[in-house]
C-alpha cells in the first residue's frame, strides 16, 4: 500500500465504511479462515454504474478545452504514468 500512500489502517476504515453502507461484503476464504475477500454487493454494483457515468462526463468536460494534439500528448503522458504505477506493484 506504500505506493498508493494509504496506510493499512486507513484501508481498513474505508472498507468498514463501505461495508456499513451495504456496498461491499467480506467473504471468508474457504481454505483459510484468516483470509477474507471483499466483493461488491448488488447496491455496490449499482453505485459503480452511477459514478462511472458521472466520471466519464467529468473527464470529457476537463479535456474539452484541449486541441487534438494536446489530447494525444496527454494520453501519452497518462500511459507513461500508468506503466510506472503498474511496475511498482
Amino acid at each position: 500500500m506504500d505506493w498508493m500512500m494509504i496506510s493499512s489502517g486507513s484501508t481498513t476504515n474505508r472498507i468498514q465504511r463501505l461495508e456499513r453502507a451495504g456496498l461491499i461484503e467480506r467473504v471468508v476464504d474457504a481454505n483459510d479462515a484468516r483470509k477474507a475477500y471483499v466483493q461488491l454487493t448488488a447496491s455496490g454494483l449499482e453505485k459503480i454504474d452511477e459514478v462511472v457515468v458521472d466520471h466519464v462526463d467529468t473527464q470529457a468536460k476537463l479535456v474539452d478545452c484541449l486541441t487534438e494534439e494536446e489530447r494525444l500528448t496527454l494520453e501519452e503522458v497518462m500511459k507513461k504514468i500508468e506503466n510506472t504505477l503498474a511496475n511498482r506493484q
